[in-house]
């Protein structure tokens, strides 16, 4: 069984921030973002009322190439820890089926944290934070990576979990990586299997028509939000922290 949740609206006052300029405090934060992002009718992240939503039956989301392994690029662009690179691979990894209607080419996978683990997830379910969020960015075949970001419906964002626990197996792979890249600006070259990045249970998800959560916050976002989250570890989560407080 799928998940329906509503959409719901932020409004603040505006800044003239840059699209590569914002911050989530102070003065540039989200609270000042430009445009469609204090402005828009669709906006994310959201909190998801689980007593609210509206359940409806889709078929399975279709994970195609999501098994290879191949090399992406660790990239810290200033705000966040990306894994870049998968639309070079010769087997691109894909998402349709699961009421998208259109195939979805998986262009990066980056994360979200914050100051304190118990607020990390842009998503809140019933206003409860996880400390970590993974965005797995998608564009729709038929577009370029330009039109994706402009085209409604040209993007899809499947988003993860993740919940403290003993072990951290899917961030392992990238921890060395992480351990390198601790400056805006560098990056590391690391091998990726895309699947080691999602949950078990990928049947059970929210849906949402939305927008990208950074300026300029355009409302072109089919969202899909996992409820399955997977494990990170108190020193995994410190590691982030220490990323953002550079």
């Amino acid at each position: 069984m799928h998940i329906v949740a509503a959409v719901s609206i932020r409004s603040s006052p505006v800044l003239n921030i840059d699209t590569n300029n914002f911050s989530y405090e102070g003065e540039n934060g989200p609270e000042n973002w430009p445009g469609l992002c204090t402005h828009g009718s669709a906006q994310s992240p959201i909190n998801i009322n689980i007593a609210n939503v509206v359940a409806q039956k889709f078929d399975e989301l279709i994970f195609q190439n999501y098994d290879k392994t191949d090399l992406v690029t660790i990239v810290n662009n200033g705000h966040t820890e990306a894994l870049q690179g998968f639309l070079t691979w010769s087997n691109v990894p894909t998402l349709s089926g699961g009421g998208l209607g259109a195939r979805y080419k998986l262009r990066e996978i980056h994360f979200h944290w914050a100051a304190s683990d118990d607020s990390g997830s842009e998503h809140t379910l019933d206003r409860l934070h996880y400390p970590l969020e993974a965005h797995l960015v998608h564009i729709r075949e038929d577009l370029s990576v330009s039109e994706a970001s402009v085209v409604e419906g040209g993007s899809a964002v499947l988003a993860v979990f993740f919940a403290i626990s003993d072990v951290g197996e899917p961030l392992q792979p990238y921890e060395a990586a992480f351990n390198t890249t601790v400056i805006a600006g560098t990056n590391k070259t690391v091998n990726c299997q895309p699947s080691e990045l999602l949950p078990t249970n990928r049947g059970s998800w929210f849906r949402y028509n939305g927008s990208f959560t950074t300026p300029t916050c355009d409302e072109v976002v089919t969202w899909t939000v996992l409820t399955e989250p997977l494990e990170i570890t108190e020193q995994q989560v410190a590691l982030q922290l220490f990323l953002t407080s550079l």
